[in-house]
């Protein structure tokens, strides 16, 4: 097996980049007999048997562009993202679908039921399902552009919405995203204050699915398995809430786990399921 790696210039991930690196580098033939080839996003595709990007990399860029090669290929492509609980200490992997290019759509979650421990050390909490009867709609900004939108106009779609949801009886507000604009409020009061939250793929979800609020997605969305219908407007039982977010726990790494070469076993794992199907 040959596996390709290639970094991206966010100082933020290069703990865990270079942890997977070293350990690659470090124990890849010893310890499963590959070999490993660090790139640059300006370079060709090798022919390799497994790919790993660090972020997928915004429509129409160099790391898109070589991930779409990868992808057209049908060479299994990884991606490392921001993570999902404490956002500044671990670090997301998943494994793109067979087809297509979509942050929204990686397989994010085993397949088989994971237990609580991971949940728990990652160190969050799960809630009870809100029961909300009123028609205060938030929608959560992202920022125009952003990996998770693959090319749409945000803009455009948050109007859709906004006229849908206000023909339906819905007052509509909206929350900032932090990085154009300082909310008012933390975005659990947020959350709390509203009856239902809307996002086009936003990792704001995620909190949504640990307070219980009912939510609704894109159909893209990873998160949309979770999300409710103006309709209903009820968040799923905390049971299924709490798999979800267990499973989603085995795909967050730190820097060290990267190292350390957790994070390429739970890698692997998906590969060798994926030969499998």
């Amino acid at each position: 097996m040959h596996i390709g790696l290639v970094t991206y210039s966010n100082p933020a991930q290069a703990p865990y980049t270079q942890g997977l690196v070293d350990y690659l580098r470090a124990q890849g033939h010893k310890l499963h007999g590959f070999g490993f080839v660090a790139l640059t996003e300006h370079e060709q595709p090798l022919d390799c048997d497994a790919f790993i990007a660090v972020s997928i990399g915004r429509v129409g860029t160099p790391l898109r562009s070589l991930i779409e090669k990868y992808r057209a290929k049908n060479i299994p492509t990884f991606v490392f993202e921001n993570g999902y609980f404490g956002t500044e200490q671990y670090q997301g992997v998943s494994l793109l679908e067979k087809t297509g290019v979509h942050n929204n759509s990686g397989e994010f979650l085993r397949k088989q039921k994971r237990g609580a421990d991971r949940l728990e050390e990652v160190d969050v909490t799960v809630k009870p399902s809100r029961i909300t009867k009123g028609k205060d709609a938030l929608i959560l900004r992202q920022v125009a552009g952003d990996t998770q939108l693959d090319g749409i106009d945000i803009d455009e779609w948050y109007e859709a919405l906004k006229a849908g949801l206000e023909s339906d009886g819905y007052s509509v507000r909206y929350r900032p995203h932090p990085v154009v604009e300082t909310p008012k409020q933390s975005l659990y009061k947020d959350l709390m204050s509203c009856d239902l939250a809307v996002a086009y793929n936003s990792t704001s979800l995620v909190e949504c699915i640990r307070l219980g609020v009912p939510f609704m997605t894109d159909i893209s969305s990873q998160y949309f398995p979770m999300s409710t219908t103006k309709a209903s407007c009820k968040a799923r039982s905390i049971g299924m809430r709490k798999q979800y977010l267990q499973n989603l726990a085995y795909c967050q790494y730190t820097a060290e786990e990267c190292g350390s070469g957790e994070a390429w076993d739970h890698m692997l794992k998906l590969l060798e399921a994926r030969a499998i199907h």
